[in-house]
C-alpha cells in the first residue's frame, strides 16, 4: 500500500477525480453532460470530492483511499449506469462501503451519515444495500488493481487535456474479474 500512497500522491489530484466523474456523466447521462456548462459541472463535482475527503479524514482514512472509493463507484456505474442526480449518492455509498470494508473497527454508522446529510436512516441503509447489490458484493482489490486504476485515470486525464474529446475516448473502467481495464469507445 505504500507504493499506492506514493504514486497517488505524485499522480492524482482532485481534477483527476472530477475528470472520472465527467467521464461517467458523458457515458451514462450524455444528455445532461452535453447540455450543461462544463465549468459549473466541474465546480459541483469538485464539491462532491471535498465532501468525500472530509469523510475519509473524519474516519482517519488516508486520502489515497479515494482510489478504492472511485473503483467501487466505477464498477457500479459499469454495471448499473448512473444519472447526474444519482452521482452524489453513488460516491457517498461507495465511500461508506469502502470505509466499512477496509476498516473492521470503524466507528462509521449509517445513523451518523443520515444525521450529517439530513437523510433518513432508512434512505442511507437503502443506498448502501443497493450499492452493494450493484457491485455484486464484490469489493476485493489488490494494490496492483489500484495502481492500474491510478494509471488509467492519469492517462485518461492527460488525453482530455490534450484536446481529445472526452465522450469519444472515455475511460470507462471495468473493474471486473479482479482487474481494472480501460476501454475505448469508438
Amino acid at each position: 500500500m505504500e507504493l499506492v500512497k506514493e504514486i497517488f500522491t505524485r499522480s492524482i489530484s482532485k481534477a483527476h477525480l472530477v475528470h472520472v466523474a465527467k467521464v461517467w456523466l458523458s457515458t451514462y447521462d450524455n444528455a445532461f453532460y452535453s447540455q450543461n456548462p462544463i465549468p459549473a459541472m466541474e465546480t459541483r463535482l469538485s464539491a462532491f470530492f471535498d465532501i468525500v475527503f472530509v469523510i475519509l479524514e473524519n474516519y482517519k482514512f488516508p486520502k489515497y483511499m479515494i482510489i478504492p472509493v472511485m473503483m467501487y463507484a466505477d464498477k457500479f456505474a459499469q454495471k448499473q449506469g448512473i444519472k447526474h442526480d444519482q452521482l452524489f449518492y453513488l460516491v457517498l455509498a461507495s465511500t461508506i462501503v469502502c470505509i466499512k470494508f477496509w476498516d473492521d473497527n470503524t466507528s462509521l454508522k449509517n445513523s451518523s451519515v443520515a444525521q450529517s446529510f439530513n437523510y433518513s436512516l432508512k434512505s442511507v441503509n437503502s443506498i448502501e444495500r443497493n450499492f452493494l447489490k450493484g457491485v455484486d458484493y464484490s469489493l476485493s482489490l489488490t494494490a496492483s488493481d489500484m495502481l492500474k486504476y491510478i494509471q488509467e485515470i492519469s492517462v485518461s486525464k492527460q488525453a482530455s487535456t490534450t484536446g481529445t474529446d472526452i465522450s469519444s475516448t472515455s475511460m470507462v473502467s471495468a473493474v471486473s474479474s479482479g482487474r481494472a481495464v480501460s476501454t475505448q469507445a469508438n
